[in-house]
């Protein structure tokens, strides 16, 4: 057999995937004075899009009504639920409505239930309510500090009057000596 017959264009193979948006292919030819030559040609495959990549977020209740952020404290249907939330409601809340609160808990007490006469949340167990203990003889050193600090304004205060009061008595005392002296 001729060298040349037994030659046949020869490819070279890639991954089955194609890479990209181009895959390159080679043929191997052989020219006219019989010296083997690369040439290439350009293949183009489409690539379609990832369909998982471009997953549309589910919309939010509020972006379809008003909404309002509660925390649920009272009896709902046979249950007490105290302090649970927070939670969104489809519809919008302006002040506490029973069993709703806008108003958040305090992180500090672990069960606690929410007073809707005083607008606040009450601590239920001993732990929360040492708590309570504590932060309420802080506030009571803090007014008891102010307490004095104001006393000691209104010593100040009086002082100043008393010593204004002695300096109009002795001036009325010389403006009346001086009115009966110049009357004479």
């Amino acid at each position: 057999m001729n060298e040349e017959e037994t030659q046949a264009p020869v490819a070279k193979t890639t991954d089955t995937q194609p890479t990209e948006t181009e895959t390159e292919q080679k043929n191997v030819a052989k020219t006219e004075d019989g010296v083997k030559s690369e040439q290439s040609t350009q293949i183009t495959t489409p690539v379609k899009p990832d369909p998982t990549s471009k997953l549309e977020q589910p919309k939010k209740l509020a972006d379809v009504v008003p909404t309002s952020l509660v925390w649920i404290s009272g009896m709902v249907g046979s249950r007490q639920i105290d302090c649970a939330g927070p939670i969104e409601l489809p519809f919008a809340l302006t002040k506490p409505e029973w069993p709703y609160t806008m108003i958040a808990p305090n992180p500090a007490y672990t069960n606690q239930v929410f007073d809707y006469d005083a607008g606040v949340w009450v601590a239920t167990d001993a732990k929360s309510q040492g708590q309570q203990i504590t932060d309420l003889t802080k506030q009571v050193a803090k007014l008891n500090q102010d307490s004095v600090k104001h006393d000691q304004v209104a010593e100040q205060s009086q002082k100043m009057v008393m010593q204004q009061m002695q300096m109009l008595t002795a001036i009325n005392t010389k403006l009346d000596k001086l009115t009966k002296d110049g009357d004479k």
